[in-house]
Formats: structure tokens, C-alpha cells, sequence
């Protein structure tokens, strides 16, 4: 059977006659295709019609008072035929041609490298304004075009470019470089004091120092100085060495000695939303927060595929928590206890180096506050 037969579908007959090859040369004289021709017996014969044939054939074989049955149905339209009680997969075969002739000309994913200071967000963030964003063709993306457009949104790079690969939409940039970082080795520069404190130890490799170690010195006071009196001339240099310090610092903390907080049973509601691209879609009638009573809570749990690339469709968790807004007073605990691990992290977030040495908390209390001072 070809191909057209196949499509057009076809029954496997068996004709019972007194003589089977005049039903066949009847059938032949009127046109009608027969096929695959089997002899059971002396009265039996087996053969396949097409399926647009089977009622003329049944018709002349009918008048001549022979019977004919149909075996089987052959061909690929029976097949198909069958796919008419499967609405669903019928559907998902739709979707899976589509999806496979218009993904691979698409962009579903968007890549940064080469960035350090710009952050990613923002660059990506740049590149939906240009056109580079979930769902946009691969043929309207531009390279220069992108590049010209994305270096006017974002003076902090040098250059960009794009190129894609399959649905990732690779964007390589270049910072622009804020001067010369290397080390300066022609001028005149000194070392000065950047806080108050007492030398501990101090280094010096070029220039001239002007302080000592155990000398107390003041922020922006000259500690190494680029000139140098060599008697009868004055060399100039940039000035370069390490020095050492120890420092004082004051970190303050207020605290209220009296606070409200709500009482009272808690009531939970889960609302649920679709984050598409950049398009919300709420299944729930509210609108916001009607009442002081209520907290929202909010989550986005992005959908992720293998290799770490995240789909830009999100489903969105938001528990609304109602409390009555009745309050009651509560004194604050006098141990600040935790003050200090906090106070400590907070001063060395600042250091450049060093450690600190010693710690002095003296609390007060003023106008209903506390007051903790840490000194360093």
C-alpha cells in the first residue's frame, strides 16, 4: 500500500461467491481498484478496496446475491481517525509542533558575564528595554543596535554585545574603567591620618615621616610626607608605608523602655497569584490591605529548569495575617547583652584592619529610654 492509499484508508474484504473471478472482473469493469488478491478456496477470496469504494463494491456483490464481510481496516487514516476520542493528546501534539517551530527562533533566557560592578539585574534590566527579553525573536535582535541603545542606558560600560545561542541570549560587556587603579609612581602624594589616635606602629618605605610611634594625631594630619629636605634640594616623591593606630569609638544605642505589640488570636488567609514576564494575575477578588490589622507576607517561588535557568513565571504566595489591634505595654529588658555582638560587627564593617582591643558599655537611663555607650 503507498502513501495515498494509506491516507485515504482502506478495508480488507473477503467476498464468499460461486465464482469469485467474475465478482472481481465485475468489480474491475466498474473501475474499482482491488488489491492484495487472495484465494482461500474455490469460493473465497480475499482483497483490499478503498475505503471511498467499500459501498459501490458492496453493491454489486450484493446484487449477485454473494456476501462480502470486511476483515480488517488498513492504513494510516484509520489511525488518525482514531486520534478524534483523544481531544487532549490531540492538543498536546498541537502544542508540542508549535512549540518546537517557534521556540528555537525565541529567547527564553538571558545571561550576563564580564560584569563585576555593574550588577546583573541592572543589565538585564537594560537589555528588556532594548528589546533582548523573554519571548522576543532572535531575528530582531540586533547586536549593534542593542549595543548603542543599552551603552546610552547604562555611561558605567564600555561595550556590549549579544549573541544567542539556541533560546539563551548571551550579553558580554565591558565596564568603563574609573581612571588609572594602578599604583602611582610619579608626582608628589603624602600619607595622612584618616581618625584621631595614637601610633602603635608604623612603616615606611618612600617619603619622609613627619610622626612617631606613641604620638597622638589628628584626622588629616600629614603622617608621611612626600618631600624630603636632603639640604641643598627638596626631593619630591609619592610618599608610601603603613601606619598603625590605635582609635577610639563611641557607638550609641536608644532604646525605648516601653513598647506596644498586638494580642490577640491570629487569622491566616493564603492568596494565591501568577507572575507572568511583567504581567500579574490575581486569583483572589481583594485589591490590598484594607485594615492596619493585617501584615502581608510576600513570595515569588520562580520556576526553575535543569542547568539553573529560571523561566521568568512565577507563582506568587501571599499570607495575609489579621490580628485585633488591641495592644499592651511591655518593659524592655535592661540586658542589652546582644547590643555588643552587634555594636562589634557594625565597627568592623568599618576597619580597614586591625582588631579591637578593649570594650567599655555603660548604660543610663533618660526620659523613659535607655541609652547604651560602647566604647572602643
Amino acid at each position: 500500500m503507498n502513501l495515498f492509499k494509506s491516507l485515504a484508508g482502506a478495508y480488507e474484504i473477503k467476498i464468499v461467491s460461486a465464482s469469485p473471478e467474475n465478482i472481481l472482473l465485475l468489480l474491475n469493469n466498474a473501475g474499482i481498484a482491488i488489491w492484495n488478491i487472495n484465494f482461500d478456496d474455490a469460493l473465497t477470496v480475499r482483497c483490499a478496496v478503498k475505503r471511498t469504494q467499500f459501498k459501490i463494491v458492496k453493491s454489486i456483490i450484493e446484487r449477485k446475491g454473494d456476501c462480502v464481510a470486511i476483515q480488517r481496516r488498513a492504513g494510516a487514516y484509520w489511525d488518525l481517525n482514531s486520534l478524534k476520542k483523544r481531544p487532549l493528546l490531540l492538543v498536546g501534539l498541537g502544542v508540542i509542533l508549535i512549540l518546537t517551530l517557534c521556540l528555537p527562533n525565541r529567547i527564553l533566557f538571558v545571561q550576563v558575564e564580564g560584569n563585576r560592578e555593574v550588577p546583573t539585574n541592572k543589565i538585564v534590566e537594560a537589555a528588556q528595554c532594548c528589546g533582548v527579553e523573554f519571548g522576543a525573536s532572535r531575528r530582531q535582535v540586533r547586536s549593534e543596535k542593542v549595543k548603542n541603545s543599552m551603552l546610552e542606558e547604562l555611561p558605567d560600560l564600555q561595550w556590549v554585545g549579544v549573541n544567542t545561542y539556541g533560546c539563551v541570549a548571551l550579553i558580554s560587556v565591558k565596564e568603563r574603567t574609573q581612571g588609572d587603579c594602578t599604583e602611582k609612581k610619579s608626582g608628589v602624594a603624602s600619607l595622612v591620618a584618616k581618625t584621631d589616635g595614637t601610633i602603635s606602629e608604623m612603616t615606611v618605605i618612600r617619603g619622609n615621616p613627619i610622626c612617631s610611634v606613641g604620638q597622638a594625631v589628628v584626622a588629616g594630619q600629614v603622617l608621611i610626607s612626600g618631600y624630603t629636605n636632603c639640604g641643598l634640594s627638596i626631593k619630591a616623591e609619592v610618599a608610601e608605608g603603613e601606619v598603625y593606630a590605635d582609635t577610639r569609638h563611641v557607638i550609641s544605642v536608644y532604646s525605648p523602655t516601653v513598647f506596644k505589640e498586638r494580642t490577640g488570636q491570629k487569622r491566616i488567609e493564603r492568596k494565591f497569584s501568577l507572575l507572568f514576564g511583567k504581567k500579574l494575575i490575581k486569583f483572589y477578588k481583594d485589591s490590598g490591605i484594607s485594615d492596619t490589622t493585617c501584615v502581608k507576607m510576600y513570595k515569588e517561588n520562580y520556576i526553575k529548569l535543569p542547568g539553573g535557568f529560571s523561566l521568568p513565571i512565577a507563582l506568587i504566595l501571599e499570607q495575609w495575617i489579621y490580628q485585633p489591634c488591641g495592644t499592651i505595654e511591655s518593659i524592655s529588658p535592661a540586658d542589652f547583652s546582644w547590643i555588643n555582638k552587634h555594636a562589634d560587627e557594625y565597627l568592623k564593617s568599618g576597619l580597614i584592619s586591625g582588631e579591637i582591643i578593649n570594650r567599655e558599655v555603660a548604660d543610663s537611663f533618660q526620659s523613659g529610654v535607655y541609652i547604651t555607650n560602647v566604647n572602643y
